[in-house]
């Protein structure tokens, strides 16, 4: 469910930038980490 929050929150924003916040979270595990803790904040 994480990814699947990550990339709507994304496409919000503009598909361009959920593609590519989508290729970095699944990149780097820690860049994900840190958007995912925004996503709480902001939720």
């Amino acid at each position: 469910m994480g990814r699947i929050l990550f990339v709507r929150g994304g496409q919000k924003r503009g598909e361009k930038e959920g593609f590519l916040w989508t290729v970095v979270g699944d990149c780097d595990s820690q860049h994900r980490s840190r958007t995912m803790k925004n996503l709480n904040q902001r939720t």
